[in-house]
């Protein structure tokens, strides 16, 4: 089966530092290429050069992947179209105006989560056209520390912007670091708790030393930096609405009710709370938890999926 990715081309396959959709693309790529499959990815700006590039391969599947370039999928000529996005694109005027209409029969959708799933049969696709396929993670590219370093302190990853609430988090003075791109002027980054961004090398290496991840944001469904932290041996502090498809139950993951996400004692208390149980935990419980989510599983699932 010859299996084609669309990317949108903004940021390079595979991604140096943050692109976590290109990150998705390139573990899909593998763990199918891994499995036997024979699959391609075209990570192009241009419309044009994207529809000349996929009609090269002749692909038996055609994978869009967010959104970009949805326009030439009516005229590629393959077995079956399959289409994701991440929900906060769900609710875009070309995905009701265009999307839906054009892709109504003749396209299935992977989704992250339920959430999406309803979202999609709240307008109008067939159950049959929808199928949940989780984010998965390479957990064996990080690095597990049997003594962290940092141990009595948090870390909270990824793009510093409004939606994830970093410079709320950043008031609260209970030791946590903040790395990655600040979008956000309400963040202080002359702070000593700001320590700029890292590679993806420094991810792997640098996180595990970490009790745990606090990711407060507002609008993400199964973010990829929680599985990270998995990998690394690092408990969770995440909003509800960051917590798709994660066992709620465990121990090392606590979720901060979307209601409460902005009060501040109570979130400061389930902060410490968590970090004081991950201090003293077995690290290797939450490695083999975040290895159910190994994108070798989530392929096996890909390939049931067409």
């Amino acid at each position: 089966m010859k299996i084609c990715f669309i990317a949108p081309g903004e940021i390079e396959i595979p991604p140096n530092g943050w692109g976590a959709l290109e990150t998705v693309v390139w573990s899909q790529f593998n763990a199918l290429k891994k499995m036997g499959e024979e699959v391609y990815f075209v990570n192009e700006k241009d419309t044009q050069s994207t529809y000349e590039k996929v009609s090269e391969i002749n692909p038996d599947v055609v994978h869009l992947h967010y959104g970009k370039h949805w326009e030439i999928m009516p005229l590629i000529k393959c077995k079956k179209i399959v289409t994701s996005h991440d929900g906060s694109f769900l609710n875009s005027l070309p995905f009701h105006e265009e999307l839906v209409r054009r892709f109504y029969f003749d396209c299935d959708f992977f989704v992250l989560t339920s959430w999406e799933r309803d979202f999609l049969l709240r307008v109008g696709i067939s159950p049959k056209n929808i199928k949940i396929l989780p984010n998965g993670v390479d957990f064996e590219s990080f690095t597990v520390s049997k003594n962290p370093k940092k141990i009595n302190k948090s870390i909270c990853l990824g793009k510093i912007d409004k939606r994830k609430n970093q410079a709320f988090l950043q008031k609260l003075d209970c030791g946590i670091d903040f790395v990655g791109q600040n979008n956000c002027v309400d963040f202080e980054p002359l702070d000593q708790s700001f320590l700029g961004t890292w590679d993806r090398e420094q991810v792997f290496s640098q996180m595990t030393e970490y009790a745990n991840l606090v990711l407060a944001s507002n609008s993400e469904l199964q973010p990829l930096v929680c599985l990270e932290a998995l990998s690394c041996g690092l408990g969770l502090v995440i909003s509800e609405s960051a917590s798709q498809n994660l066992d709620k139950n465990l121990p090392f993951i606590t979720i901060i009710e979307d209601k409460k996400i902005k009060e501040k004692e109570y979130v400061k208390e389930k902060i410490l709370e968590n970090r004081d149980f991950c201090s003293t935990m077995n690290r290797l419980d939450v490695v083999n938890y975040a290895e159910s989510f190994s994108w070798g599983n989530i392929a096996k699932k890909y390939v049931d999926y067409l």
